[in-house]
């Protein structure tokens, strides 16, 4: 009314009134002065018109366009909008995440700036032309700190009324994390495969190894003292037992190796272990720990968190000729589910972080890829076995741990292992070694030998029975079922391979056990203790013993088991 007072008139103004029923409703008006020439009075003329429609129209607009300004912007790919020449007028936020550019720096340009060469574009862009949409091409792209990554492109082209180009709308997908995890799956599978040939390889050389090591026993304990013939023997029985320790690194690497956890400080372990390479270690190493004094339990077997330790102190060692740092470190870290995401197998929790760190040459991404591939070296012939790194791996895999390796050359290496903080306790069990006659012990029982391979039921027969033993031997499970029937109460034990063809050693027992649920059972196995192994021994076996065995712990654990009483469950006993 004011302006219509001072100008005249006031032309499509809104304004809102409350009707009698509350209901609020909207009106644009238009007013004029209006003065009668008669009487000279003044008045206003309003013409009112309902936008109540039209408001309520307006505000869906403003809704639906705010609702799709809130799509765009916290879409999880990256969008990117072109006009039809090709340059960019749109971008989201998941757009600047990714590629490292604001909204600023690319709208404007052409896109062709951010994609590589055209020979990877031009497909594309005639594949867009012909049909007006592309869906799912994996290129690369440049991002801001110039580095090119892998995405995966969609594209459609957009057309007014009158079917002209109009836009373009670009998704792009980010696949690193993808790749990544790939990777880590392939890699996953390789170890596994490896880890699987590694495994079989190790059990079919304990079986000769435990031939070798037991008739050089045999004839170390027949040779007299001063005979030229002892020394050979000896250096026969060194080989074996090399070899022998050549299969336990390779059943490490392929997780069949026997764990005994318990909880354990993994300060205390790095600090024993830092006396010893500091005897070790050339001087012109500096060893440098860092730990925490805020470091959680681990559940860990002592011995191979030593292993783990030693080997990648060896492998800093060697990338350090000419001397330089070596740091232990330890910490408390929470991985949480955005790192478990992008790592298999993890799972989000606490963790205990031990890195060890090198000032060594580094390495390239190349060899990085095939660090813990066993028997895989850089170095000369003869100055390494190429199992040092596959050993820590498998041992960190067996303690459901992740195992990362930092490496750039000429600014050295770092290993992280993540361990789980402690969950469990396990029972340690004990090894008995030694070769002295006096020590071995003697019976006059009968003993059933199960076991595929020729040699290993030679040397079983040739051994107990120059201990008084009388011996049955089977070459498979079928044939130990046959002997067993036939001479039941004449056997007092039983001692089985566990990896056999046709019948395995798991089957045998059960139908040992159904033929005799007290028969006596000692498995033997080139394999390390193991689930399946834990399960046949819970089932019913009386004992445990690792190929290859020696002499004196072969006899003792007869023995022993022979003369054992009560609840099996409560006497498994085990040498390894």
């Amino acid at each position: 009314l004011d302006r219509v007072t001072s100008e005249g008139k006031a032309n499509n103004f809104e304004f809102e009134l409350n009707r009698k029923d509350r209901k609020n409703i909207y009106f644009e008006a238009s007013c004029r002065r209006y003065k009668d020439e008669k009487t000279g009075e003044a008045s206003v003329i309003c013409v009112l018109r309902d936008v109540t429609d039209k408001k309520k129209i307006e505000g869906e607009i403003i809704a639906t366009k705010n609702l799709m300004e809130n799509i765009i912007e916290n879409s999880v790919d990256a969008l990117m909008i072109l006009d039809r020449d090709g340059y960019i007028i749109r971008v989201n936020q998941k757009f600047k995440d990714i590629s490292g550019y604001g909204a600023t720096q690319v709208v404007g340009k052409h896109y062709s700036e951010l994609l590589p060469e055209a020979t990877e574009v031009q497909p594309l862009l005639r594949e867009l032309e012909e049909k007006g949409l592309i869906v799912e091409k994996e290129i690369t792209a440049r991002i801001s700190s110039g580095e090119f990554i892998p995405i995966e492109l969609s594209a459609k082209r957009i057309y007014d009324t009158d079917r002209l180009h109009h836009a373009t709308i670009v998704v792009a997908r980010d696949l690193r994390e993808k790749k990544n995890l790939q990777a880590q799956l392939l890699r996953a599978q390789k170890m596994e495969a490896i880890g699987t040939l590694a495994g079989g390889i190790a059990h079919d050389f304990n079986n000769l190894l435990t031939a070798v090591k037991g008739f050089t026993q045999i004839m170390l304990l027949t040779v007299p003292r001063d005979s030229e013939d002892r020394e050979y023997l000896k250096q026969i029985e060194h080989a074996a037992n090399r070899a022998s320790d050549l299969t336990k690194q390779l059943l490490t690497f392929s997780r069949r190796v026997r764990s005994e956890k318990q909880p354990i400080e993994l300060n205390r372990e790095i600090r024993a272990v830092e006396k010893l390479l500091a005897r070790t270690l050339p001087k012109m190493i500096h060893i440098k720990t860092e730990l925490t004094d805020k470091l959680t339990l681990i559940n860990a077997d002592p011995s191979q968190v030593e292993q783990v330790l030693m080997n990648l102190a060896v492998n800093a060692r060697d990338a350090m000729p000419e001397g330089g740092v070596l740091t232990i470190t330890t910490d408390v870290v929470y991985l949480d589910h955005e790192y478990c995401k992008r790592h298999l197998k993890l799972s989000p929790g606490e963790y205990v972080m031990l890195a060890v760190e090198d000032t060594g040459a580094g390495m390239d991404p190349e060899i990085k890829d095939r660090i813990f591939d066993p028997f895989f070296t850089t170095k000369e012939v003869g100055k390494g076995t190429g199992l040092g790194l596959a050993m820590v791996y498998g041992i960190v895999e067996n303690h459901d741990g992740h195992l990362v390796c930092y490496s750039e050359v000429g600014k050295g290496t770092v290993f992280k292992i993540y361990l789980p903080s402690y969950r469990e306790v396990h029972k340690v069990s004990e090894d008995f070694e030694g070769t002295d006659d006096e020590e071995f012990p003697r019976g006059n029982e009968t003993v059933l030998v199960v076991d595929d391979e020729e040699s290993v039921r030679k040397l079983s027969v040739d051994l107990l029975t120059s201990y008084g033993y009388k011996v049955l031997t089977a070459r498979d499970g079928e044939d130990g079922i046959r002997i067993y029937r036939e001479h039941q109460n004449e056997i007092d034990l039983v001692v089985l391979d566990f990896i056999m063809p046709g019948m395995g050693g798991d089957k045998c027992l059960e139908k040992l056990l159904d033929l005799n649920p007290e028969v006596k059972v000692i498995i033997a196995s080139g394999f390390a203790m193991n689930q399946s192994l834990r399960r046949v021994l819970e089932n019913g076996a009386r004992g445990f013993i690792n190929k290859p065995f020696s002499l004196k712990n072969l006899l003792k654990i007869i023995r022993d088991t022979l003369d054992e009483k009560g609840d099996r469950k409560q006497n498994v006993t085990m040498y390894h």
